[in-house]
């Protein structure tokens, strides 16, 4: 069981330390973690066991208590773990000359972080994806924090692929974003977009890790930025679109888009 957006981050720089506020800890009250430099949560999870984790960005050092977050460049990613209490359980963080952003989620076993990366990364996840964007995802235990091998990438061979969420719900798990060129998912490619242009897709996989269905969702530059997964396999999407039409209607300039899929990837609408 997740629960997105259920923390919130308010930073100070140098002395003050950071200053992490979880309103669904059972004192309502603000964790403060010394450091210096800058700290920029992007997403956050809690799992069946009332577990909090977040993922985000760091520069400098934040000192946990049990552990240290160390950010040579802003690029340095992190997941931290947090007891339903608030007290840090464990940390993972990779570093390199990359751009990315962050989703995580949880199952009964492990911890799931998606993304994208460019260029040479090191951590518990070596990679080098030369001047392309690559979609990851990587996997911890649950309960230590081990990072459990292979990682999982997906790559466009004329293009950017950006992996902006992952939701597991069921038997399922989702991964949602958006990609320049054609990506293949494990069925076969998805369609090539237009030149400089996005294609949106949602990929889901079953119990296995097998593909169950991916789809695009073209006619316009479609950034899709989040996901709901339901215990079906079907999905709605949401994101924004330009530079074309979409359920009819014409992008002003950017708009709103909302995409329903079916549980075997059938569009159901878009809007």
């Amino acid at each position: 069981m997740s629960r997105l957006l259920l923390i919130s981050l308010a930073l100070f720089i140098g002395a003050c330390g950071y200053i992490l506020e979880v309103g669904v800890w059972p004192d309502d009250s603000a964790r403060v973690f010394a450091g210096g430099g800058s700290l920029t949560v992007v997403g956050s999870a809690i799992d069946a066991d009332g577990n909090h984790y977040i993922v985000g960005r760091v520069t400098g050092v934040v000192d946990f208590g049990p552990f240290e977050l160390r950010g040579e460049t802003e690029e340095t990613a992190f997941v931290v773990s947090f007891t339903p209490t608030g007290e840090p359980r464990w940390s993972q963080s990779w570093s390199g000359p990359f751009a990315f952003a962050l989703s995580v989620d949880t199952d009964e076993e492990s911890v799931h972080v998606t993304g994208y990366v460019r260029g040479a990364i090191t951590g518990p996840f070596p990679l080098t994806t030369g001047s392309r964007q690559e979609l990851f995802v990587f996997e911890f235990d649950r309960q230590s924090g081990a990072p459990l091998p292979p990682a999982q990438t997906y790559a466009s061979g004329a293009g950017n692929v950006q992996g902006k969420a992952i939701q597991h719900a069921g038997s399922f798990s989702a991964l949602c974003g958006h990609y320049i060129g054609a990506v293949d998912f494990g069925l076969g490619p998805l369609p090539n977009s237009p030149a400089a242009l996005d294609n949106g897709f949602v990929a889901v996989f079953d119990a296995r890790g097998e593909p169950a269905w991916s789809e695009a969702v073209v006619g316009a530059s479609v950034l899709l930025g989040d996901a709901l997964l339901r215990a079906d396999g079907s999905v709605v999407a949401t994101g924004v679109y330009t530079n074309g039409m979409i359920g009819g209607r014409s992008a002003a300039a950017q708009d709103a888009i909302v995409t329903s899929f079916g549980a075997d990837g059938t569009v159901q609408y878009a809007l």
